[in-house]
C-alpha cells in the first residue's frame, strides 16, 4: 500500500496558498482539505523483541529492504535465507499483525 502524509497533504496546502492566488472555495482547495481531514493512522512497524506475539500471522520486515508474510510457529523466531544476501542480516527487525479479510 502507498500513501502519502497528513502532514505532506498540509505542507502542499500552504505551498499552494502561499504560490497562487486562490479562491478558498476552489474544488481544488476543498478536495485537499476534505483529503486532510480523512488521513488516518497507518499500521506501524513494530520493532520485534520478546512481546512480539508467536501464535499470530505477522508481516515481517527485513533490514535489507525486504516484507515477507509468514506465519511464526512457537518454536522460535527465524527469518529466511537467499544466498545472494548472505552478507545481509537475515532476522527480521520489525513486525505488523496481519489484518483479517474484512470480508
Amino acid at each position: 500500500m502507498e500513501g502519502i502524509s497528513k502532514e505532506r497533504l498540509e505542507s502542499q496546502l500552504k505551498r499552494i496558498s502561499l504560490q497562487f492566488d486562490y479562491d478558498p472555495t476552489d474544488r481544488m482547495i476543498r478536495m485537499l482539505k476534505q483529503l486532510i481531514m480523512e488521513c488516518t493512522e497507518l499500521n506501524p512497524w513494530i520493532p520485534i523483541d520478546e512481546d512480539t506475539p508467536i501464535d499470530k500471522e505477522l508481516i515481517l520486515y527485513y533490514p535489507a529492504g525486504r516484507v515477507n508474510h509468514v506465519f511464526l510457529p512457537k518454536i522460535k523466531l527465524i527469518g529466511y535465507h537467499r544466498p545472494q544476501l548472505s552478507s545481509i542480516c537475515r532476522q527480521p527487525s520489525h513486525y505488523q499483525e496481519l489484518i483479517k479479510d474484512p470480508t
